[in-house]
């Protein structure tokens, strides 16, 4: 039986992945794991990861996920909270052997795990039309801006795919 593990730093889209495959018939819930595995922010230990077919680690746009953190998790300030994503999204990296993707582009991950565990691209289709991409949507926060955050964070965002969009004049 096909298993898999989605890592991501919380508001990152784990929960959005989880419906996803359980919407394929697969059991993968959110923070915790079922028979096919399961999806979120602190569900292993690094040494367990070796259980799991298909080890993922997920980002989402540090600028939105950072911001929603911090509006929605009390006490907490900008700069633990760079410091928090960036140790969880490094050791997720490490985990999940360079097998990285970005929830913005979601669907075509979504489609290799489930391709995966056996399921016809059809479904996959289907599933992407009828589930809402915001279905655990927040947006009682003010989003970041790409000076906001750390030098650190930026280089880790920079080699995930995010960009400051002011340099794309």
């Amino acid at each position: 039986m096909f298993r898999v593990l989605i890592m991501g730093f919380p508001r990152s889209g784990t929960r959005y992945c989880s419906r996803f495959l359980q919407e394929l018939g697969l059991d993968v819930p959110h923070e915790r794991i079922g028979e096919n595995g399961g999806s979120g922010h602190n569900l292993v230990d690094d040494a367990e990861v070796a259980d799991f077919d298909a080890v993922v680690h997920l980002v989402r746009d540090p600028r939105a996920v950072i911001a929603s953190n911090l509006a929605n998790f009390d006490p907490c300030d900008l700069v633990d909270i760079q410091r928090e994503w960036l140790k969880r999204n490094l050791r997720f990296a490490r985990a999940a052997r360079g097998r990285t993707f970005d929830i913005e582009t979601s669907i075509l991950f979504l489609g290799e795990i489930a391709g995966e565990a056996g399921v016809r691209s059809e479904d996959v289709e289907r599933v992407a039309l009828m589930l809402p991409r915001d279905i655990n949507h927040r947006t009682d926060y003010k989003r970041l801006v790409w000076a906001d955050l750390s030098d650190e964070v930026q280089k880790l965002a920079q080699s995930y795919g995010y960009i400051d969009e002011h340099t794309l004049c």
